[in-house]
């Protein structure tokens, strides 16, 4: 959508969600309407559950971000060196850093 190719892509029964390396990541529902997510920062990496968005945006100082699937405000919810992967349960978020440890915060 903003003219840079998907890092990593996911998609539930609605929706495709971009994960860009740069400009914006994105929500495609399966309409054709595209919802910005939120800056991409090196973003490679992308979770969702039923109401938000997760990316990591990979850089030396990096960030695990959430923002609503319907759009919004993306929110940093936790800064980490290195931050390579996410996932998402019912209770946490996840991601692991360069060093190979696994790190988790509460929704």
């Amino acid at each position: 959508p903003s003219g840079y190719p998907c890092e990593a892509m996911t998609s539930d029964t609605d929706a495709v969600y971009c994960a860009e390396g740069t400009g914006s990541n994105v929500r495609l529902a399966s309409d054709g309407t595209a919802t910005l997510l939120g800056a991409a920062n090196n973003t490679s990496y992308i979770a969702f559950d039923d109401t938000y968005v997760y990316w990591v945006d990979r850089t030396t100082v990096g960030t695990i971000n959430r923002a609503p699937k319907a759009g919004g405000t993306a929110t940093i919810l936790a800064r980490d060196t290195d931050p390579t992967a996410i996932a998402v349960d019912a209770t946490s978020v996840y991601w692991t850093d360069m060093a190979g440890f696994i790190k988790s915060i509460p929704k």
